[in-house]
């Protein structure tokens, strides 16, 4: 990474890419900052991006479902449960 660059995280999800800030934790479920469904069984808060000590941090907080972080080919790369 260049000197004065900012890493980046950009989720993508059906088709929409949205960049994750690197200030405050940013959080996806059904009443969070980025709402996927508001299915009543899914979680306010299902996983939560954060970004501390110059590393990207992926948290599920749900309690219930499984999160799948996966690769630009949708390989999985991790379950975070």
């Amino acid at each position: 990474m260049s000197e004065g660059s900012m890493p980046t995280l950009v989720l993508e999800f059906c088709g929409e890419a949205i960049p994750i800030p690197l200030d405050q934790p940013f959080a996806i479920g059904r009443d969070a900052d980025y709402v996927i469904d508001e299915n009543p069984y899914l979680h306010r808060r299902f996983v939560e991006f954060s970004y501390t000590d110059g590393l990207w941090w992926a948290a599920n907080v749900g309690s219930q479902i499984s999160a799948t972080i996966s690769d630009t080919r949708w390989m999985p790369l991790t379950t975070l449960r």
